[in-house]
């Protein structure tokens, strides 16, 4: 199998788009590519960190300008948020997790981690999965990942359930779903490669490590209960999700490769450079190709004879046996399918396309550029602008521009919705740290 090393500079300058999550610094210390354990021993690991959860901390309500439902200050800036049952968590870049009310900001509680609550890998920082919120800190020099820990806590509580702190160096970790009783986690570093950057694999109960493998820089994971399936630059894998076992692999000869979707007994992986590869799931055997470039996958899971859609120079519905079922010639990235809408956006509009048939249901220009859909609910798309901190709020079915927020800082989190308001916050700036940050709450309708 061939070895590809590039820098992630010149990866980014060669394709042109942001790939997952800029990130860290060198090889770690398991590059065989086969799995391996931390620990010679079954013991999971445990927490010698002060990092008990408290309710009494400086984090204030402050007075929300006038279109905001509430603002809250924290002692930084934020790397990420997580809304989940009635409740908003913020990881901030002064080494806390805090975790307010969804109705007023007020603080339930607040957990002081040993680093920056954030992540700078692929995948996500914060996740609740299970009846359990895990979250990724590490410090960082520059772009380089230090001391990096997966902590599971308590989502009511904030009470530490355990720690995973791993002696792994130079590289940032990412959190990316479970499955079988396993949390994924994996890795990247500041130079691209499909071996050495480990993907790792924690039992969900105990923190314990179930598997290490060196699979190289991660684009993107796709937990499942037998196979699980991982994506680099060059090269995607199906892993054994019980004890990481290689049953196959597909390499590919350009850096590009998106996160896999799974549906059904295919993946699906598409490539910014190149095509569209659909494979079986059990043996990685090509199932057919679309040819690329191809830059956002959506999985349609409409029915039986559901496939997938997808994004580039022009957008596509191709069925689970590879028939095109429509084209459109509108060059879009795919953002999210959210019941009969597809939503995409290019440099200056959003557009909503209909599933059945790529026609276009509504065109918008709220203003900005590369102003992307981040979520749907109540009616409302909730959409971002890409070179500035604004939101707005488009009608789901006119596209019409119901309201427009500004924050009035200089870049702020991705946004996320629930129980009628969307949240965003101040974000943190790459590799760095602050001594205060802000959160707001704006209504979705009104």
């Amino acid at each position: 199998m061939p070895s590809h090393r590039t820098t992630r500079r010149t990866a980014l300058r060669t394709l042109g788009v942001a790939l997952g999550g800029a990130v860290a610094g060198c090889l770690s210390n398991d590059d065989s590519g086969t799995p391996t354990s931390s620990t010679d021993d079954d013991t999971p690991p445990t927490n010698t960190d002060d990092t008990s959860p408290t309710t009494d901390d400086d984090t204030d309500v402050s007075d929300p300008p006038a279109d905001a439902r509430w603002t809250a200050d924290l002692p930084g800036r934020v790397g990420e948020l997580r809304f989940h049952d009635g409740t908003l968590y913020a990881g901030t870049d002064a080494s806390s997790l805090v975790a307010l009310d969804q109705s007023d900001g007020r603080v339930r509680w607040r957990f002081d981690a040993p680093n920056p609550v954030k992540s700078l890998a692929s995948g996500t920082g914060l996740l609740v999965a299970d009846g359990t919120l895990y979250a990724v800190s590490g410090a960082f020099d520059g772009l380089h990942g230090q001391e990096n820990r997966v902590h599971a806590l308590d989502p009511g509580t904030g009470e530490e359930l355990w720690t995973y702190a791993p002696d792994i160096s130079y590289e940032a970790f990412g959190l990316h779903g479970t499955a079988d009783g396993a949390l994924f986690v994996g890795s990247n570093d500041d130079a691209l490669s499909d071996e050495g950057d480990p993907t790792i694999a924690l039992e969900t109960d105990t923190g314990a490590e179930r598997w290490r493998v060196g699979t190289g820089d991660v684009s993107g994971i796709e937990p499942g209960v037998e196979t699980t399936v991982v994506a680099t630059q060059f090269l995607f894998r199906g892993l054994a999700t019980a004890d990481g076992t290689e049953r196959w692999s597909v390499s590919v000869e350009d850096a590009g490769l998106l996160s896999p979707r799974v549906a059904g007994e295919t993946v699906y992986v598409g490539h910014n450079g190149g095509p569209l590869r659909a494979v079986a799931l059990d043996s990685g055997t090509e199932r057919w190709r679309l040819d690329g470039p191809v830059n956002s996958v959506l999985v349609d899971d409409s029915g039986a004879e559901a496939g997938v859609f997808l994004g580039g120079r022009e957008v596509r519905h191709a069925g689970s046996d590879g028939t095109v079922r429509w084209t459109t010639d509108e060059s879009l990235l795919l953002a999210l399918l959210a019941g009969d809408r597809l939503l995409g956006f290019g440099e200056s509009a959003v557009v909503s396309l209909s599933p059945e048939d790529g026609s276009v249901d509504w065109r918008a220009t709220p203003g900005g550029e590369y102003t992307r859909p981040a979520a749907v609910a109540e009616g409302v798309v909730v959409t971002a602008d890409g070179q500035s901190a604004r939101l707005f709020g488009l009608d789901a079915a006119s596209g019409e521009t119901r309201w427009t927020f500004d924050p009035g800082v200089e870049q702020v989190t991705d946004p996320v919705v629930g129980d009628g308001a969307v949240f965003v916050a101040e974000a943190s700036e790459l590799g760095g740290e602050s001594e205060s940050g802000r959160v707001f709450a704006r209504d979705l309708i009104g």
